[in-house]
């Protein structure tokens, strides 16, 4: 079985994957390979039981980043889901099975810079697509 940390990577990785096949839509793989990686890191957690704060805290975190998605507050509601990302990644588990807090710590800044970044990539794609509708071309 996968070590939470391990695992921890293998969610953050899937789920940059998925984002990315929906700023760019038609791939397919990244949807894909995103999706297994997401499943094979979930079932790593489940099978280690997780702490309940440590899921409100990846909760809270999914939350703000869908949220981020779709509000035109720079970088605000997304680095707030960063934290809270750390949050629940360093309170997931407890003990031996911990997750380092560097790792945590790193692997949630990773994702969440990767995940601002992609989103102010949607966001002005959509708005160059409103432009240019109203424009004619």
């Amino acid at each position: 079985m996968l070590s939470p940390s391990l695992a921890f990577l293998l969610v953050l990785l899937g789920f940059v994957l998925i984002y990315w096949e929906f700023v760019r839509p038609g791939l397919l793989f990244p949807g894909i390979a995103g999706s297994m990686a997401v499943l094979a890191g979930f079932y790593a957690w489940l099978a280690a039981h997780p702490a309940w704060p440590g899921l409100a805290g990846l909760l809270v975190a999914a939350v703000l980043f869908a949220w981020d998605f779709f509000v035109s507050v720079r970088f605000l509601v997304g680095a707030v889901a960063t934290l809270a990302l750390a949050y629940g990644a360093a309170r997931l588990f407890s003990g031996p099975k911990q997750i380092s807090p560097a790792l945590s710590i790193l692997g949630s800044c990773a994702f969440g810079w990767l995940t601002m970044r992609l989103a102010d990539i949607a966001k002005r794609a959509r708005r160059n697509k409103r432009d240019t509708a109203f424009s004619g071309r």
